[in-house]
């Protein structure tokens, strides 16, 4: 442990940290919490605080759910780390590039390299034809001979780089079945059909920033330019030289893993079941284009069933068959105490990975010198029971250093941010390093830090300047709405306070 953070072991701020999860956990924000607080050298803190599964209400009896019948968390339950794990898949990426593995002899250099990017993925050669290089505008009149919408599409003018597809900036939106998201989907839209991610874009490419396929098509590249699986590349590179526990980190949804999942729910304001298991109705974040029928006895050897609810989640022990992928965008399950090895990795710039070098390009702004920007608001919902609509992760005091991408597909902070309100954070460089009277209204934290989290709260930060991070993960939505936003802010106000005393 550095003494910078040796605030961080105190019993009395331990004890805050636990009180805080304890709290949201009474206040039903989630069933149950996993958390971990680490530095460069060491775990910090590793707790747990509530359920992993709760029961529901008996069908029709009217009688409240009782979390006390349920599962106990416990620091090895397994969630489903989903977009929070686009990290390991930009690092094995970016080990490709380092080690040589890709097979047309792509290198970091390499970024802007539109020519040597459809070598791999041809798909993307402006005029070739794919759905990934055309625009939709809206819908023709009409139907088609299956009864289907016609999009309405035009092609793309900007060519497609590995950089964009590191920072979600191709254009690409994301799959959404019904696209106005007026009805629950019954099955993923992820199910491992290389098809389901080739759409059209929604905005042009190399503009702005719009969450989608790209990190999928990241993955596509990485699996065609080393001709591996991406399971094999994540275990061979990632996973195995930082020795994360297989049975708690792995793409493959293994029988030692599903006996420690946790349940995934959706927080409701119905008293008598204030969290109902996720029947994965998704947040619109795009437009749909088609459905997509599957045969469930054609994949019966490749699908393991999440659970009990009507989801589905492509995974297989090797190689996928034809047609078929890892997700990419989502490519871990793991506990988060397994998950932050990988993170304290990057914090310290683990050379069992990356080296100093490539550790220090990839953590930088990956926007500078391009015109891609940052949209506001940052992400848009149609949805707003799953996923609430957010503005800003943070709102910039100075709008030249607002916040942007890094090659490790995570938000990066350039620079101080306010907060205007529920679920802004604060960002004043060096305050807490500096030991300066920190406000007792806001949270401090220091640019250049990095964060992501997914659909379900599986929420990380790393500062590298301070030299900590933490993650916590409780497997329930809705996302981004304003209680889980005061969650982090007031874990960020402890952790810095904490720090600066």
């Amino acid at each position: 442990m550095s003494p910078s953070t040796a605030n961080f072991a105190t019993p009395e701020t331990r004890s805050a940290i636990q009180k805080l999860f304890d709290d949201a956990t009474a206040d039903s924000l989630a069933p149950g919490y996993q958390f971990v607080v680490f530095d460069r050298e060491s775990t910090i803190l590793n707790s747990v605080s509530g359920y992993s599964d709760i029961p529901s209400p008996a069908e029709g009896s009217g009688s409240e759910s009782t979390p006390s019948d349920g599962v106990k968390m416990r620091p090895d339950h397994i969630h489903w780390i989903m977009s929070a794990s686009k990290i390991a898949l930009s690092i094995a990426a970016l080990i490709a590039l380092e080690k040589g593995l890709t097979s047309n002899g792509m290198t970091i250099n390499d970024l802007d390299n539109h020519e040597k990017l459809v070598e791999i993925l041809p798909e993307f050669k402006l005029g070739g034809g794919s759905w990934v290089t055309k625009i939709i505008d809206g819908w023709e009149e009409g139907l088609d001979e299956q009864g289907r919408k016609i999009p309405k599409l035009r092609d793309t003018k900007t060519p497609v780089t590995l950089r964009m597809l590191f920072t979600h900036s191709t254009g690409l939106g994301i799959i959404f079945i019904p696209f106005d998201g007026s009805v629950a989907l019954k099955k993923l839209p992820m199910m491992g059909l290389i098809d389901s991610i080739t759409i059209p874009a929604v905005v042009e490419p190399g503009t702005t920033v719009r969450y989608g396929y790209s990190a999928d098509w990241l993955g596509q590249w990485l699996v065609r330019s080393t001709g591996r699986n991406l399971r094999d590349l994540l275990s061979t590179y990632v996973l195995k030289p930082l020795e994360i526990p297989a049975g708690e980190c792995d793409s493959h949804l293994r029988e030692d893993m599903l006996k420690n999942m946790s349940g995934v729910y959706l927080r409701t304001d119905d008293p008598k079941e204030r969290f109902k298991r996720d029947e994965y109705v998704f947040c619109s974040l795009s437009l749909a284009l088609f459905d997509i029928t599957l045969s469930v006895n054609d994949l019966t050897p490749y699908i393991s069933i999440y659970y009990s609810a009507p989801r589905g989640y492509f995974t297989c022990e090797g190689a996928p068959p034809p047609g078929y992928t890892y997700q990419g965008a989502a490519p871990l399950m793991a506990s988060t105490q397994a998950f932050s090895i990988l993170l304290q990795a990057v914090l310290k710039h683990d050379t069992r990975l990356l080296s100093e070098k490539t550790w220090i390009f990839a953590e930088g702004d990956a926007l500078a010198g391009t015109n891609i920007k940052i949209p506001i608001p940052r992400v848009p919902t149609a949805f707003p029971t799953l996923a609430a609509e957010l503005e800003t992760f943070a709102k910039p005091v100075d709008p030249a250093k607002a916040g942007t991408m890094n090659l490790l597909n995570t938000e990066l902070a350039l620079g101080p941010e306010a907060m205007v309100g529920p679920g802004f954070k604060v960002e004043l460089a060096n305050l807490a390093k500096e030991n300066q009277h920190i406000d007792q209204g806001s949270s401090y934290h220091n640019a250049p830090s990095y964060m992501l989290w997914n659909l379900t709260h599986s929420y990380y930060m790393i500062d590298p300047i301070n030299g900590f991070g933490y993650m916590w993960s409780s497997q329930c939505g809705p996302w981004a709405s304003a209680e889980v936003l005061a969650l982090r802010d007031d874990l960020e106000k402890l952790l810095y306070r904490s720090l600066a005393e």
